[in-house]
């Protein structure tokens, strides 16, 4: 394949005479003639579908990231999923942003363009269990409730 793209940009090649796109959607590898000749309509096209992609998927979630790093966003992480004062879910992830976004979540595909996730980093996953918990506890976000914050609560206060 030749590529001149950044990492998760897709990517375009030649198949014979015709210019071909390759790129990843829902985990999975796609790959479409362009049905072109020229190289240059073939990345207009891989730009299309790969723009349409990240405009549905990513940008409905407002975030705020706010000191911190990269590297933070691909280790254990707690988020706190907000609509307005709201706490609507707390959760973990040990792989980063990618739990976060993944379009299977079974809570965060009821996300709207107004809702905000707070990302905060956590050393190890033993830190980011005892911070979700403690946040859960705290926070008592809606979506939590069938296994959560109740779970996490203390005898007395059931």
């Amino acid at each position: 394949m030749q590529t001149d793209r950044r990492h998760g940009e897709g990517n375009v090649y030649l198949r014979g005479t015709r210019w071909w796109i390759a790129f990843m959607k829902d985990g999975q590898l796609v790959r479409e003639s362009a049905r072109t000749t020229v190289r240059e309509e073939a990345v207009a096209l891989l730009d299309q579908r790969v723009g349409k992609r990240r405009d549905s998927q990513f940008y409905p979630l407002a975030t705020k990231m706010s000191g911190v790093l990269f590297r933070q966003l691909r280790s254990y992480l707690v988020y706190i999923w907000r609509r307005g004062d709201e706490v609507l879910y707390v959760g973990r992830s040990v792989r980063g942003l990618s739990r976060v976004f993944d379009p299977q979540h079974h809570t965060l595909n009821g996300v709207l363009q107004s809702d905000t996730i707070e990302f905060i980093p956590a050393e190890s996953r033993a830190a980011a269990i005892e911070l979700e918990h403690e946040l859960i506890e705290n926070l008592r976000p809606h979506l939590n409730r069938r296994s959560g914050w109740r779970a996490f609560s203390s005898p007395s206060a059931a």
